[in-house]
């Protein structure tokens, strides 16, 4: 089967989001330094006309791997003495989570209670992700697990990216400081990727 046929995608809009923390804290020429990083395979006119406009199309999809390439090349360019592109992944998913209010108003979820929304992160996965399963394993008091499992482009920064994205929003939904650890990653062998947080710490409000 071609590769193609695994490429796992994510709303254009999600992938906006998350390039607009890039050009936020770096400028518009340090994304286009960027940008001009990638291999020649992502920059065509299609994702840069996505990359640079406000309001992209709800129907553009990118692949993962575009987003984990401006990882990588804006970690390297821009964060070699502040984490490097691991912590400007955790930074870009809360940034994300931030930016996608509006959309988790549509799906109704703004209004969910940390356990109501974690209890509904299959729906929400689904909102973002052409593929895999993210399910809540375990819910208790003040703590999940998560399981995302039969995703066929997993990547540390990817996974980064999801723990920042994670616990921006338990911390949200909370109004507590929120822990979010990746225990174990599918790209270390694992058969799947698995996240425990707990949003136990003092109020922020």
């Amino acid at each position: 089967m071609d590769d193609a046929d695994h490429r796992c995608t994510i709303r254009g809009a999600a992938a906006a989001s998350l390039f607009g923390y890039v050009r936020q804290e770096f400028g518009e020429a340090s994304f286009d330094r960027v940008v001009s990083a990638l291999e020649t395979h992502h920059r065509g006119a299609l994702f840069l006309d996505l990359l640079l406009t406000e309001e992209p199309d709800e129907r553009v999809v990118l692949p993962v791997r575009l987003v984990v390439e401006v990882l990588e090349r804006a970690g390297e360019l821009y964060c070699a003495d502040s984490g490097g592109p691991e912590a400007l992944a955790v930074r870009v998913g809360a940034f994300a989570a931030r930016e996608d209010q509006p959309l988790m108003r549509r799906l109704g979820l703004d209004v969910l209670s940390a356990e109501q929304l974690v209890v509904s992160a299959a729906r929400l996965w689904r909102s973002y992700a052409s593929c895999g399963t993210l399910t809540p394993t375990e819910v208790g008091a003040n703590t999940f697990l998560l399981t995302l499992e039969g995703f066929h482009e997993v990547h540390p920064l990817w996974c980064r990216c999801l723990t920042g994205y994670f616990r921006e929003m338990v911390r949200r939904a909370s109004g507590r400081q929120a822990r979010v650890v990746e225990v174990q990653c599918a790209s270390d062998g694992a058969p799947v990727c698995e996240w425990h947080g707990d949003w136990n710490a003092a109020s922020l409000f």
